[in-house]
């Protein structure tokens, strides 16, 4: 999972499924995987489903085969997320003391959900 910008600086996520042996990408299973993680974000995290623009919502799925030596190399330990070299929206947030930012922010100081403080950004 990655919180990226596309060229006119809107955040979105975007995020890396590996596929089953001998299953093929397709656009209809980057809808449905899209579409999933979409309900489930919506439903386990009120901050994403009431302050992340719909229209952001819809994460970015690329589909690699089995075994991507890029992101899913064998007799590795998978990374699950990948940070941004910086995170401008959470390093504003934090400056500013944003209201919106506060709740989002746990008793240590980080951010429950990354990809919430970028999309505000």
């Amino acid at each position: 999972m990655q919180a990226r910008e596309d060229e006119d600086k809107n955040r979105f996520l975007a995020i890396v499924i590996e596929l089953a042996p001998g299953e093929t990408a397709s656009d209809e299973r980057r809808n449905a995987a899209a579409q999933m993680i979409v309900r489930e974000l919506r439903r386990l995290n009120s901050e994403f489903a009431n302050y992340v623009p719909p229209a952001s919502q819809l994460p970015h799925i690329e589909l690699k085969v089995l075994g991507d030596p890029e992101w899913f190399p064998a007799g590795v330990k998978h990374r699950y997320t990948r940070r941004l070299r910086t995170a401008p929206g959470a390093q504003r947030l934090r400056q500013i003391g944003d209201s919106r930012a506060q709740h989002l922010l746990d008793a240590r100081g980080q951010n429950k959900l990354d990809l919430v403080a970028h999309l505000l950004g």
